[in-house]
């Protein structure tokens, strides 16, 4: 990001602190939630997202990556989803019960995951520039959609 975007960005943040993730509007909670996929997978694989509170916004990502036709990343964001009961996905501490129960043995879900987190860092690049690009376009063109 440039200057003017981490400025912004951390008027953002700043923002989400005060008032909350709910006062941000389409194009804003794009950013966050995309932005903290990839920053939260990159420090530490896509497990790391479903550790964190950014996954609390997870149909908000969804939606972001449709919008960005990065439908490759949706799909792994979802094979990981699918290793969750469904009822899970809701909050932090539900995914993190459900992890803290999966078996350090389990090759199967050790193997899905670093797959997907080898797919994810061929395509976050394509993302980033993708995500970049609709963060600076003008507001009033917005033309957001699920």
């Amino acid at each position: 990001m440039d200057d003017a975007a981490l400025r912004a960005w951390d008027r953002l943040l700043d923002r989400i602190d005060r008032d909350g993730y709910e006062s941000l509007n389409a194009r804003e909670a794009a950013w966050v939630s995309v932005r903290s996929l990839i920053d939260t997978t990159q420090g530490g694989g896509l497990i790391s997202y479903f550790y964190s509170t950014a996954a609390d916004h997870l149909e908000e990502c969804r939606a972001a990556l449709r919008m960005l036709k990065q439908s490759a990343v949706l799909d792994c964001l979802d094979r990981a989803a699918e290793l969750f009961p469904e009822d899970s996905l809701d909050n932090v501490e539900t995914r993190a019960e459900v992890i803290s129960a999966w078996s350090d043995d389990d090759e199967e879900i050790d193997a899905t995951l670093e797959d997907i987190d080898d797919e994810l860092r061929d395509l976050f690049d394509g993302l980033e520039e993708k995500l970049d690009r609709y963060v600076m376009e003008d507001p009033r063109d917005d033309d957001w959609s699920e």
